[in-house]
């Protein structure tokens, strides 16, 4: 073959890896030895666009570490018989070990092709897997490359016409699925979740799902400002009261009114118990959940706002001298004592680290939960009051400036600011949109996560503040009407 022949070889080129590896499906059995099969397709045509059609043609396949150069890892010769367009078909079966660490490791090699004797042809491939059948033995897996989370072009698409499950993931020992992403949502469900009782990671989390939009109102105690949801029930902080009340989401009846100290604000929930800030007291009372019975009262620093648990720790806001206290939730026992910006508001857990919104500095402070050291401040709009947690991102209302800022958790980069109602003060994740809260204009701003694209913008009442997610729907309280609302 001449080598303007070659020049044009695989006109078009598809790489499918199949990958046979792994658990026998007799326990027992030993697993069979990996082998990689890359199906290679091509077109041979002369320098003039002609195919070289039914001919019997000498290739010589090479697989290298390197996009240029090196020697070549693998090599496989092989005749290959073209068809009347020159089209041909040849099932390359490569032997390991190429490279340590499984598909990982293909996706880091070239394929180099030679035909007759013309030079091999430039550029080399780059190997890519787009598996079709595969069984994979502990820490082999799947990389590449997709320009679309949709179908056709997802990586691995499950598409179930029955009935059954589509996807089971079960592990004998730790963790059975694990979706990890470097920024955006590692999981968006399409459908209704189901789960089991909430644990304290997902208490800590405040992990909930999709929500509906109608609005039923209740009277609650004056000058609400604080909600949250226990897993049964949503609380109400009544600032003015002096006292938390308890409804029933399924039915919206008033469990109960319990009183706590002075100005109560900010609310969380251990599983067992929940901890209120009463800002004039400069105390945390903790209270038990079935009955409301006052277990503790807890020092803090001046002017408690808001509190955030972690699974195991409370870490309160103390906005009159810019600091976060630290408590072991099981013990009472006060760990230690953080600054943070000025005039801390409301914080918030990303499953790593605390995040503490700083109302005067206009920015947010990083923790590290483990010994209370700031990790970064990140500067977001004016006056930032509520901070939320959507799996992927910190989303903060900025209450002077009348927006949301989105930033990514896992480095703090500014992903998007998004302008909402008037004074905007709390923020609630549903699983797949932000829910604001516009102090100022009487409403609350629904956003989609994913993009922060404006999905609606509602009536609620007068003032309203809080906002939290049972799992169904949306509650609201309107600090100026003493009114919590169901959507």
């Amino acid at each position: 073959m001449s080598r303007k022949r070659a020049i044009l070889v695989a006109v078009f080129v598809l790489a499918a890896l199949a990958i046979v590896a792994g658990v026998s499906a007799k326990p027992m059995a030993a697993p069979p030895p990996m082998v990689f099969h890359l199906t290679y397709q091509g077109r041979l045509a002369d320098a003039a666009g002609n195919p070289v059609a039914n001919q019997t043609v000498d290739m010589t396949f090479r697989i290298y570490e390197q996009p240029t150069g090196g020697t070549a890892v693998w090599t496989q010769d092989r005749a290959i018989p073209t068809d009347a367009n020159g089209l041909f078909t040849t099932i390359l079966s490569i032997n390991p070990p190429l490279k340590e660490g499984g598909v990982e490791a293909i996706n880091n090699l070239w394929l180099g092709v030679q035909a007759g004797s013309d030079p091999e042809m430039e550029p080399r491939q780059r190997l890519t897997g787009a598996p079709y059948a595969f069984t994979l033995v502990p820490g082999a897996g799947i990389t590449g490359t997709v320009s679309h989370m949709e179908p056709p072009t997802a990586m691995l698409f499950i598409s179930n016409m029955g009935t059954g499950t589509g996807l089971i993931a079960r592990s004998e020992k730790g963790v059975g699925a694990a979706f990890t992403s470097a920024e955006n949502h590692a999981l968006v469900m399409g459908g209704s979740v189901l789960k089991e009782s909430p644990n304290l990671r997902q208490i800590a989390l405040h992990r909930w799902y999709e929500v509906n939009e109608a609005a039923i109102r209740y009277t609650v105690g004056e000058d609400p400002k604080g909600i949250l949801f226990d897993g049964m029930s949503v609380w109400v902080t009544e600032s003015v009261s002096n006292t938390v009340s308890r409804w029933r989401v399924a039915d919206g009846a008033l469990i109960g009114r319990y009183p706590v100290g002075h100005y109560p604000i900010g609310m969380a929930f251990d599983g067992a118990r929940l901890w209120v800030a009463c800002r004039n007291d400069n105390a945390v009372r903790v209270l038990r959940m079935t009955d409301g019975t006052l277990l503790r009262t807890i020092a803090v620093g001046t002017q408690p706002n808001g509190v955030s648990f972690d699974g195991r720790h409370m870490w309160v806001t103390n906005d009159g001298n810019n600091t976060v206290t630290k408590i072991r939730a099981d013990t009472y026992a006060v760990v230690g004592v953080y600054p943070v910006g000025n005039n801390p508001r409301i914080a918030a857990f990303d499953g790593r680290s605390i995040w503490v919104t700083n109302f005067g500095d206009g920015t947010v402070t990083l923790l590290n939960p483990t010994n209370g050291s700031q990790i970064a401040t990140y500067a977001v709009g004016s006056n930032p009051v509520g901070i939320a947690y959507d799996g992927a991102c910190m989303w903060v209302a900025n209450s002077g400036s009348h927006n949301v800022t989105r930033l990514r958790a896992s480095d703090g980069a500014v992903l998007g600011t998004y302008s909402v109602g008037m004074g905007p003060r709390g923020l609630a994740f549903d699983g797949g949109h932000i829910w604001v809260t516009n102090f100022e204009e009487d409403t609350v701003t629904k956003l989609r996560a994913r993009d922060g694209s404006l999905v609606g913008t509602y009536p609620v009442g007068d003032g309203p503040r809080g906002i939290a997610f049972d799992g169904c729907n949306m509650w609201v309280v309107n600090g100026n009407e003493a009114s919590l609302v169901e959507m």
